[in-house]
This record gives structure tokens, C-alpha cells and sequence, in this order.
């Protein structure tokens, strides 16, 4: 016996009949969700490939810009940073952090460089669910890197730090189109 036909046990004919109606209309709404989440997985996967290939193309072939029939493709070199994920690199970055707001003033970095070495010692859980919102961390660092740049250290890199880049393309619409 399927559950459908456990549920209408009992019930009235008429309420029998109303809850079979709701209850199908509710599977199939379900199975018509699923069907268009998964056409849409797929079409973000097809889009992200040709994204891959496009990105690959133009940095081969050293093309920045490009004007296709519906739209106009530019693509550039972009740096990004990750955020550490080990304990060690989360409490280096917070402390370097914390040295750059403090200016300095040492009592203030001691007691901040204590209670960071306090969370990840006694609550590790806590201390690893502690994220920094990417784009954030991202503009953040680009920052640093440029005020370093711009004092003569070329070479600038945190050693906790992961940084990498790679090839960005963006689409832009042609009026019209």
C-alpha cells in the first residue's frame, strides 16, 4: 500500500477525492521544480564553459576586447587572494590586520594577539567558521598591494596569503540587441 493510499484511509469519499487532487498537484509541482532547477544547473554549466573557453582564447591569442554580433566581450588580467584556511594563517592574518588599525600601539596588539591565540585554543570550531566576505578580503589586499607598490616594495606578498591570477571576461549587450 503506498502512502498516498495510507493518507486516504479513513477520509470521506469527497475529501478522499480533494486531498488525491492536492496532493498529485503538489508531486507534480514538485517533480516540474526539480526538472527546471536541473535544466537550469545545466544551462549555468554550459554558459561557464563557454565562459572557460572564451577566457582561454582571448588570452592566448592576447585579444583584450572584442565585438561580436550581440554583444562586446572584454576580458583583462585580474589578481585575487584567499582568505588562510588553517588555524596558524587565520591568526597571522588577524594579527597583521589588527598591527595595520592599532598603528602600532603594542599593548593593544599584545591583548588583541591574545585573545585571537584564546578563540582558536579554546573554541576552534568557532575560530574556523570566522570568514572574511571574499570581495572584501579581495579589495582589501589589492589596496595593501598598491600602498606597498607605491613605497618601493615591488615584491609585496604575505607569506599566509595564497594569491593568484587569472583571465576575467565580461559581457556587455549591444544597444538594440
Amino acid at each position: 500500500m503506498s502512502d498516498l493510499q495510507k493518507e486516504l484511509q479513513g477520509l470521506h469519499e469527497e475529501e478522499q477525492s480533494d486531498l488525491a487532487a492536492s496532493l498529485k498537484e503538489i508531486n507534480d509541482l514538485a517533480n516540474e521544480a526539480y526538472a527546471a532547477k536541473q535544466d537550469a544547473s545545466a544551462a549555468e554549466q554550459k554558459a561557464k564553459d563557454f565562459k572557460n573557453k572564451l577566457s582561454a582564447l582571448m588570452e592566448t591569442a592576447g585579444v583584450d576586447k572584442i565585438s561580436a554580433e550581440d554583444c562586446t566581450v572584454s576580458g583583462k588580467m585580474k589578481a585575487s587572494a584567499s582568505v588562510p584556511k588553517d588555524l596558524v594563517g587565520k591568526v597571522d592574518l588577524f594579527k597583521y590586520i589588527s598591527e595595520i588599525d592599532l598603528l602600532g600601539r603594542l599593548s593593544d596588539m599584545e591583548r588583541i594577539e591574545n585573545a585571537l591565540l584564546d578563540i582558536a585554543n579554546y573554541c576552534p570550531t568557532l575560530f574556523a567558521m570566522l570568514t572574511i566576505n571574499a570581495t572584501s578580503f579581495n579589495s582589501w589586499y589589492a589596496k595593501e598591494q598598491q600602498a606597498e607598490i607605491e613605497k618601493g616594495n615591488v615584491d609585496f606578498k604575505l607569506p599566509f596569503i595564497n594569491t593568484y591570477e587569472y583571465y576575467s571576461v565580461g559581457f556587455r549587450k549591444k544597444a538594440g540587441k
